[in-house]
């Protein structure tokens, strides 16, 4: 069924649009580890592919409740993710508010949670198994990226860090 591809797309739509933003790829090559750890954000890139590829070829679902649940979480974590984003195109600097002042990793977290809402809608255990892989795999990018937000922003960010959990 088409429709799941394109619900998983759309969480990761803001990227490539802001890919094309200068002070976007600026900011976010700036705190990204893609020097350092070249080949995870390579792996990670291809599982996002394979998550919205996976999409595509799942299948309708059956029970009421279970797609209740997964659209709401879905919607949830959709919109927290698009509010991340907004906040990190909008804002320059360290961002410590809006959506960053409940993670310190909104898109992230919020795009993970997104796709569990349609692994949940659709019982798909590979999907699943795809996104464990990413998140376990994203998270030392996330501690990449730590490391060179602390460099930049020094005291401020530690600060910051004290304030904000990592992800929830």
């Amino acid at each position: 069924m088409l429709v799941f591809g394109f619900l998983i797309a759309i969480i990761y739509v803001p990227i490539f649009l802001f890919w094309i933003n200068d002070d976007f790829r600026k900011r976010f090559s700036e705190v990204n580890s893609f020097g350092r750890d070249q080949w995870i954000e390579v792996i990670i890139g291809l599982l996002y592919g394979m998550i919205i590829i996976t999409g595509f070829s799942l299948n309708s679902v059956n029970s009421l409740l279970r797609v209740s649940i997964g659209v709401v979480i879905y919607l949830f974590g959709l919109g927290m993710t698009f509010w991340g984003y907004w906040n990190f195109l909008k804002n320059n600097g360290l961002i410590e508010s809006g959506a960053y002042s409940y993670s310190r990793n909104p898109t992230y977290i919020f795009g993970f949670v997104a796709v569990l809402g349609v692994v949940i809608m659709t019982e798909a255990l590979g999907l699943f198994i795809v996104l464990a892989i990413q998140i376990v795999l994203t998270h030392r990018v996330i501690l990449n990226e730590e490391k060179a937000l602390a460099k930049k922003y020094g005291k401020k960010y530690e600060q910051y860090k004290k304030k904000v959990k990592r992800y929830f």
